[in-house]
């Protein structure tokens, strides 16, 4: 079975929305997810991003490749983030210590 496919009733789902600033702090927190986890749980670990190079990603997967019961999913959520841009007439605020990455966890319902 692959491991994409495995759901069970125990599972606990993670979202982490980052951008290219970020992805050391995702990559610290996987490590120590995947060293603390559980056999007993499935991790459905749901990273949201905007055009994040894809071999970037790929690397974050392969961290957690040995362990069966984590599986990460990638998001892009380029096209939702650019509608909402449109509609509410680019409502979100930017600075030098706020990106735009801090507002994709509220795309985590759709």
């Amino acid at each position: 079975m692959e491991k994409d496919k495995i759901k069970f009733h125990n599972n606990i789902s993670i979202v982490f929305a980052v951008d290219e600033n970020y992805l050391p702090y995702t990559s610290v927190a996987l490590a120590s997810l995947i060293e603390k986890s559980v056999e007993y749980y499935i991790y459905d670990i749901y990273i949201i991003h905007s055009n994040i190079n894809l071999n970037i990603l790929l690397k974050l997967k392969k961290v957690a490749q040995a362990r069966k019961n984590i599986i990460i999913n990638f998001i892009n959520i380029k096209s939702y983030l650019e509608d909402a841009i449109k509609q509410y007439d680019n409502i979100f605020y930017e600075k030098s210590y706020f990106s735009t990455a801090m507002y994709y966890r509220f795309f985590i319902p759709k």
